[in-house]
């Protein structure tokens, strides 16, 4: 399974995304991708719906 994009972060989300929010979790997502066991679907489905929820799509950082 490949890195997932900001493109397909942007399709997934309800209304429009605060790139510096989707940035900061893109880019050590990248980084610690396989570490953490995000290169399996499930973990990876699990972990955006949580925390799309949590930050309102990315909206919120705090």
């Amino acid at each position: 399974m490949s890195a997932i994009t900001a493109q397909q972060v942007r399709a997934a989300a309800k209304g429009r995304v605060n790139e510096s929010n989707l940035a900061s979790v893109l880019v050590p997502l990248h980084r610690y991708w396989e570490r953490f066991g995000m290169d399996r679907p499930h973990r990876l489905a699990q972990y955006f719906a949580q925390f799309m929820h949590e930050s309102g799509d990315y909206r919120y950082d705090r």
